[in-house]
């Protein structure tokens, strides 16, 4: 066993495999108005919120789902577009490792080979896919599961088991990645734990302050103002790792490709002085994860802070 792991290793299994869904859901053509909301949508109260993302449990706003992991596993940034939730197991080599993606791409679950095959080989060489078949999550979801053996540029051999499900056209992803050895069964059922819920996830009506905030940010991104889109975050920003000056760099590389920008929340928690949000945006590339984001107020004025707890 190589006991010169690269701390960052387990991270690149998912980085280039989600920089190329980004693109290809960027490409497609589909408009989509915002959905109008509920005074009264119908919730269910048994579902975790936001803030019972704990230890052993991750739980995602929109598409709203949860999976269970070991709970001695500890949490890293994903630094990867799309990627949502990072943890590795403890100790030196930092494996095995559990990301979770969310995107909108409209592809059938049974193209996961074809779309993660490309990037791993840019990631990495001697890519191999030894299986791949139907699957069904435990709450009965239908899935499909790739497994692929391939080398790091450090000669380090990995295991990864790719899973995607999806909820209409946005694809949760899970990549379970071992340089100890095969994922087996036990690890599996990692993915295997995750869960939708199953009552219908209506916009939530917000309060006049934020709804007219979330205007705000949705005008200034329509009109291609990079400024304007700035200043609806905080200079405290920070998201999955990316501080504001990442952001500014994403928006620079697609909004000119925004035509319709329209914020739905589905998730909306007050936590102390800060409020958390999830839910999506219908744009012209389809439904865009929102993620889990808080937001707070500076002088008055909302801004976005990330996913800082």
């Amino acid at each position: 066993m190589n006991r010169h792991i690269p701390r960052c290793l387990i991270a690149a299994c998912l980085l280039l495999v989600a920089i190329d869904a980004a693109v290809s859901f960027a490409q497609e053509p589909a408009k989509e108005k915002a959905p109008a909301a509920q005074t009264a949508p119908v919730r269910n109260e048994k579902w975790p919120s936001i803030a019972a993302s704990s230890p052993g449990l991750f739980v995602n706003g929109w598409p709203a789902f949860t999976v269970a992991y070991p709970p001695d596993w500890i949490e890293r940034n994903p630094d990867n577009p799309g990627g949502v939730f990072q943890v590795v197991a403890p100790g030196p080599f930092q494996s095995p490792a559990l990301s979770i993606s969310v995107f909108s791409l409209q592809a059938p679950v049974e193209q996961l080979a074809a779309i993660v095959v490309p990037s791993l080989q840019k990631a990495g060489r001697d890519v191999k896919v030894t299986t791949e078949k139907s699957a069904k999550l435990k709450s009965g979801a239908s899935a499909y599961e790739v497994e692929i053996d391939w080398t790091h540029p450090s000669g380090v051999n990995l295991n990864t088991v790719f899973f995607a499900t999806k909820k209409e056209q946005t694809w949760v992803m899970l990549a379970l990645t071992n340089a100890m050895g095969k994922v087996g069964d036990d690890l599996k059922s990692i993915a295997y734990s995750l869960a939708f819920r199953e009552d219908k996830e209506d916009p939530v009506k917000v309060p006049d302050d934020i709804q007219s905030f979330l205007k705000e940010w949705s005008n200034a991104v329509v009109e291609h103002d990079l400024d304007a889109v700035m200043d609806c975050y905080s200079d405290k920003f920070l998201h999955n790792g990316r501080n504001k000056q990442a952001i500014r760099q994403f928006y620079e590389s697609v909004i000119l490709s925004v035509e319709s920008f329209d914020p739905v929340a589905t998730v909306l928690e007050a936590q102390g002085d800060k409020v958390w949000l999830s839910g999506f945006v219908a744009a012209n590339m389809g439904r865009q994860p929102i993620g889990n984001l808080c937001m707070a107020k500076e002088n008055g004025k909302w801004k976005w802070y990330g996913n800082q707890k």
